[in-house]
């Protein structure tokens, strides 16, 4: 029974690094923010948690034609690919998973480290999602990572208890969290922030070159005319 637990563990660990290599970092507003995640397996871009942070989905909702213009609310079904194809393998609708080691316990650092901007302060990474029956229902799904050797997920199954989104009491609540909402947008932007350019001449280059050419053309041409 033991060998067989290793097994699947072992298993869980190599879909788990494979499934992260599909996923990419990409700029949102400022060069090097590295706020946008892109799941190639899906074509889905989604927004860091940490840019929604400490809003309420009314909020936020509010903002998608402004503050978030190009993304929309992501729904629970895509919340749950998005874990599964972090950790590699299905976490469709669980509700809580705890980990000490193997896939699960990686699974959750990919994702902290993908959705929001983990420290030894800021050990929760959480996001907000109605449920899939449009009904107003909020659920929240995350992790909780402590150092090396512990994680918790919660998964899309897991109900906001409270009227209040953006207020979900844990008991460790010695540490600070990153709650956003989730936000997701159906195919990865082309458009990448600029960096600052060197300020340029006022004056095109190439077209002033070929206006002095046709200048010094028709003087030698006039030049040639009169010793005729």
């Amino acid at each position: 029974m033991g060998f067989v637990k290793a097994s699947v563990a072992l298993v869980l660990l190599v879909l788990s690094s494979q499934a992260l290599a599909d996923f990419e970092k990409q700029d949102w507003k400022a060069v090097g923010d590295n706020n946008v995640t892109i799941d190639n397996s899906t074509g889905l871009s989604w927004l860091n948690l940490s840019a929604t942070a400490e809003k309420t989905m009314a909020q936020v909702k509010g903002e998608l034609s402004t503050t978030y213009a190009g993304w929309r609310l992501a729904n629970e079904s895509e919340v749950a690919q998005l874990l599964s194809n972090i950790w590699g393998f299905d976490m469709g609708y669980i509700t809580e998973i705890e980990a000490r080691s193997g896939a699960y316990l990686n699974g959750a650092r990919g994702f902290n480290s993908l959705m929001g901007k983990y420290s030894e302060q800021s050990r929760w990474t959480l996001g907000y999602v109605y449920d899939s029956d449009n009904s107003g229902i909020l659920r929240v799904t995350g992790s909780y990572v402590d150092g090396p050797s512990y994680s918790w997920t919660l998964g899309v199954n897991t109900t906001v208890t409270t009227t209040e989104d953006k207020i979900y009491t844990f008991t460790n609540a010695s540490y600070s969290y990153i709650r956003g909402v989730y936000l997701v947008r159906d195919t990865a932007s082309s458009v990448k922030p600029e960096p600052e350019q060197p300020p340029t001449s006022n004056v095109d280059a190439p077209s002033a070159f070929a206006a002095l050419s046709m200048v010094g053309l028709l003087g030698w041409r006039n030049r040639r005319y009169k010793t005729h």
